[in-house]
């Protein structure tokens, strides 16, 4: 099953907006998570891409 959490749109193929957004999930063993670039020709001109040299960073942390 896939869920969409969120979503963050930053600036258009212009420009080099910059975004970022936290969220907090509970997560069981074996689930996993993910970064997709939807491919929308109005933020990225039609190719499915991150600008920011293609780097998407994400970060994670396990609280016990």
């Amino acid at each position: 099953m896939e869920i969409n959490l969120l979503k963050v749109y930053f600036g258009n193929g212009d420009t080099w907006g910059v975004g970022t957004q936290a969220i907090v999930v509970q997560m069981n063993a074996g689930d996993n998570v993910w970064i997709r670039v939807d491919d929308n020709a109005n933020a990225n001109d039609g190719n499915i891409r991150v600008f920011g040299c293609n780097w998407s960073p994400f970060s994670g942390f396990w609280l016990q």
